[in-house]
């Protein structure tokens, strides 16, 4: 297998290479299991042992909390600690909520600070979504406080914010905003919808999502952690919601998006590109540190050998292993299982802003290498801010098998005023395209000095490229020898080089 890296006019680029010395200290709890059920039951078991350190904010806390009720174990502390969670982001909300208005009305508005954001869709979904798993053992008083946090929303009726883009955060506000108005019939939000149009309006949104999702892919694919957290917010609905159209939708829609990890799958390995894949971290994952989504979805794939409890990134992977009604379609299983032969995998993503965006990821038994080709037709696109367009993992005994060349980017390629470079293996290079065939890849690269956005000329100075090498074992020899690097990784060859 090769691997080339081609700059179409080197004098633009400088190209410079580092060696990752990347630690993984070694896990004390390790998770293994031969069924989609003792996958789950493993992680649940490692949840219900962890104690957060911010017992406070239920995105972090509450799934050592739901874990502990689903097992029926220590439930007077998990029972303790989610009322005093609730309490607190109730409290906090209305607090925030009070300052804000104080703010929006103050006529000289220089002499006050501004609020920070009241409420987060991260607490709203986990709380709702511990309630439905501990639902027989939460007192009722702190299932109204839940209630009166979901309340405090005032975006059922129109997403505002963040929200009105980014998937998880529409997914997180319309399940549990829907899921909380079925559950409670009295409930009114902050902009005066009662139940039966809080579940109107989320549903349309959702239902559109969901055609959307399962007919044209959707922006956050392949994303290490998002993917995770909408993956929870759709099976949360599949398992909780009383309409039964809402159940039967949601869980095709997650067959489709379970469908798209199964194609990216290999030995426990999740080998796509990716719109969302924030640091180096969000690229090196493999069955010592899978991060969410990979991690949500080892509960239904499994992995060849067991992986490290401390790499799961539970706070939302956790949300897929709990027990309930949904499994995945065996011809699902079979898909991400069956790697005997080499093939080619290829999809397509429709909605990045007309990006166009072209998937491809070659396996073979021993090791996976994905690319794609994007159209954005303007390189400071926010497609670049966080992609992840190219990457080979292989299969080893050892941490990182991961390699992945990294770009100098505009920390945010859309605002280039900032003059801010991104971090190491956060976004890419607009001014790149990828080609692949099978298992040769072909980089090409050719960085302007000036780039000119609505009329304006800004200085583009980024240009190096870093070829990290990881340092655990998972490389077992390197030879640099006429410009060319080889790696013996022990189930592959690798030969990169850069011209």
């Amino acid at each position: 297998m090769k691997l080339y890296l081609f700059p179409v006019f080197p004098v633009f680029v400088l190209i410079s290479s580092i060696t990752a010395n990347i630690i993984h200290a070694a896990p004390a709890i390790r998770l293994d299991g031969k069924t989609m059920a003792e996958r789950g039951a493993a992680m649940v078991r490692f949840v219900a042992g962890e104690k957060p350190k911010d017992e406070k904010t239920p995105k972090a806390a509450a799934p050592c909390y739901a874990a502990r009720l689903v097992l029926n174990v220590d439930t007077a502390y998990a029972l303790a600690k989610l009322d005093e969670a609730a309490n607190y982001q109730l409290a906090k909300g209305r607090d925030r909520i009070a300052k804000q208005a104080e703010y929006d009305a103050a006529p000289d508005k220089k002499k006050l600070k501004k609020p920070g954001a009241a409420l987060d869709p991260f607490d709203k979904a986990a709380l709702v979504n511990t309630y439905f798993l501990g639902k027989d053992k939460i007192p009722v008083a702190t299932a109204h406080k839940i209630r009166d946090y979901v309340a405090l929303y005032n975006d059922h009726k129109q997403l505002t914010g963040y929200a009105r883009n980014a998937w998880n955060y529409k997914l997180m506000m319309d399940a549990s905003g829907f899921l909380a108005a079925e559950e409670w019939p009295e409930i009114v939000d902050r902009a005066g919808q009662n139940a039966e149009q809080i579940k109107t309006a989320t549903k349309a949104r959702l239902f559109a999502g969901f055609q959307e999702i399962a007919t044209r892919n959707f922006s956050e694919y392949g994303a290490t952690i998002y993917n995770g957290v909408n993956l929870s917010a759709i099976r949360m609905l599949v398992e909780f919601a009383k309409d039964a159209e809402m159940r039967k939708r949601a869980a095709l829609t997650l067959d489709a998006m379970l469908l798209d990890i199964a194609c990216t799958w290999n030995q426990g390995y999740n080998v796509g590109t990716a719109s969302r894949a924030k640091y180096w971290g969000s690229t090196d994952t493999g069955l010592e540190s899978m991060s969410s989504t990979a991690a949500a979805a080892w509960v239904f794939f499994g992995a060849p050998r067991s992986i490290s409890a401390g790499g799961i990134g539970y706070i939302h992977s956790f949300w897929m292993a709990t027990p309930g009604k949904y499994q995945v379609p065996e011809m699902i299983v079979r898909v991400a299982n069956e790697r005997s032969q080499p093939f080619l995998h290829r999809s397509h993503v429709a909605t990045m802003n007309k990006a166009n965006v072209h998937r491809m990821t070659w396996h073979s038994n021993n090791y996976s290498l994905c690319s794609q080709w994007d159209q954005p037709g303007d390189p400071t696109s926010g497609l670049y801010k966080e992609s992840r367009r190219h990457m080979l993992k292989w299969v080893s005994p050892k941490a990182s098998s991961t390699f992945a060349v990294c770009m100098e980017n505009p920390h945010r390629p859309y605002s280039l005023g900032e003059k801010r470079a991104n971090a190491l293996g956060y976004g890419e290079n607009g001014f790149s395209q990828y080609m692949q065939h099978e298992g040769t890849l072909l980089g090409l690269y050719t960085v302007p000095e000036t780039v000119k956005v609505r009329n304006h000329v800004f200085d583009y100075p980024y240009y190096k490229l870093y070829a990290p090498f990881p340092a655990t074992g998972s490389v077992v020899k390197r030879v640099e020898k006429g410009g060319w690097v080889l790696c013996l990784k022990g189930s592959m060859l690798m030969c990169f080089h850069c011209f």
